[in-house]
């Protein structure tokens, strides 16, 4: 059956539900068809996220549509979970405004976990997500959570908003030293300061939670030296103490989700990075600039070059640690750039791509149990396992689209191993 022409021109609509609702409508139809409209989508739509959903309903009719014998997808058959409600903004940390009570004790739970104190970080984390909810939905707040509690996101989430579990957590934690009170020199700049400042001033800057946020930026400045630019993009390194092995830096490369930034990667590695004597470079890059090929590799690259000029690589490559979209584009960078990369660990990634042929690498793959990416990529896993590469497949019990504890633990697996840390 032909497709219908109004179907085909509402994917070119200017109304960006209008051109959703087609593009669902096509997919749920599993028409073959329909393959090459959806492709053109993916190719030229000005949403990221309706770009995405396109090649998702692609993706479907091809595997609805493909001949037998092929390699069945991992665990389960290939299913496209098509949802007719408009995708959601997914709200932030930076969408709070300065000096809000959420802002203030999220950046206190920040202080408070960096400081080693993961009782009064739950405390505050909780705190934060009471006052504003949505917080649930940002990855580094999630991923924050994990970390101070040492559990797979929903059941971190799930100890924070319940009280008893909190407090049960906040009772096996270890009690730290109190807090050294600053030698007497600096009691004196700071009232110095105290009186030079006009008026009001002093008081907003403890109220507004810049003081909480100065505190947590000293005490990162052993992990970030300072923030590096190329062009408009900026990326965080981590330069571990001690001299630089002869070779060079064993190095890792953590690339954030879609819309997110590098931030996440001082909290997740940085600690790691200074224990192991591991280079820790975390961009910044946002909705990842699109065509990935054309606006984000070439930038992935420069930054490379320039962290290897400024620092010095081990020449055998960096591990790349990606979540959801930076995963795929650590896959995808892998491929082009093969002689900078001697592994990758790919979360939650919507695409494997094509490995390099001219070197076999390590991989790590993991999806959540329950994450509807794990279907869509399921061809592209396969291709990968297909071609005899050393791949590590990993379903999370429970998961959703998330960062987990495992993914980070298998990226830090791979660097000891890779680089003989240790």
């Amino acid at each position: 059956m032909p497709l219908a022409p109004d179907l085909v021109r509402q994917l070119e609509d200017p109304d960006p539900q209008r051109r959703q609702q087609a593009i669902l409508t096509l997919g749920r139809s599993a028409d073959p068809d329909a393959f090459q409209p959806l492709f053109r989508v993916y190719q030229n739509d000005p949403v990221p996220e309706l770009r995405l959903l396109a090649q998702k309903a692609a993706r479907y009719i091809k595997s609805a549509n493909e001949e037998p014998g092929v390699r069945p997808a991992p665990a389960v058959p290939v299913t496209l979970p098509l949802d007719s409600t408009p995708t959601a903004p997914v709200f932030t940390v930076e969408s709070l405004a300065e000096g809000s009570r959420a802002r203030w004790h999220y950046d206190k739970a920040m202080n408070e976990y960096v400081r080693g104190d993961h009782a009064k970080a739950t405390l505050e984390l909780s705190k934060a997500l009471q006052v504003e909810p949505r917080l649930a939905q940002d990855h580094t707040v999630v991923q924050l959570a994990a970390q101070i509690t040492g559990k797979p996101p929903e059941a971190a989430l799930a100890l924070l908003q319940n009280t008893k579990q909190r407090q049960q957590f906040a009772k096996e934690q270890p009690k730290l030293p109190p807090k050294k009170r600053p030698a007497r020199p600096l009691r004196w700049i700071l009232l110095l300061l105290s009186l030079v400042a006009l008026g009001g001033a002093v008081v907003f800057f403890i109220t507004s939670g810049a003081l909480g946020r100065y505190q947590l930026a000293a005490q990162l400045e052993g992990w970030k030296k300072d923030v590096h630019r190329v062009g408009n993009t900026s990326y965080y390194v981590v330069v571990p103490p001690g001299k630089r092995p002869a070779k060079g830096w064993p190095t890792l490369v953590a690339l954030h989700g879609y819309g997110g930034d590098g931030q996440f990667a001082l909290v997740a590695f940085g600690d790691f990075a200074v224990q192991e004597g591991v280079l820790l470079i975390a961009p910044t890059f946002g909705k990842y600039p699109y065509p990935y090929d054309q606006y984000t590799l070439p930038v992935l690259n420069d930054i490379i070059q320039q962290a290897n000029r400024d620092y010095g690589l081990d020449p055998f490559g960096a591990v790349f640690y990606g979540f959801s979209a930076g995963g795929q584009i650590s896959t995808f960078y892998a491929g082009l750039y093969p002689q900078w990369v001697a592994g990758v660990t790919a979360e939650a990634a919507p695409e494997i791509h094509p490995p390099p042929t001219s070197r076999g690498l390590p991989y790590n793959i993991l999806y959540g149990e329950n994450d509807s990416e794990r279907y869509v990529a399921a061809d592209s896993v396969n291709r990968l396992i297909g071609l005899g590469y050393p791949v590590r497949y990993e379903i999370v019990p429970g998961g959703t689209h998330d960062m987990t504890p495992l993914g980070f633990a298998l990226a830090k697996e791979m660097v000891r191993t890779t680089f003989k840390l240790g």
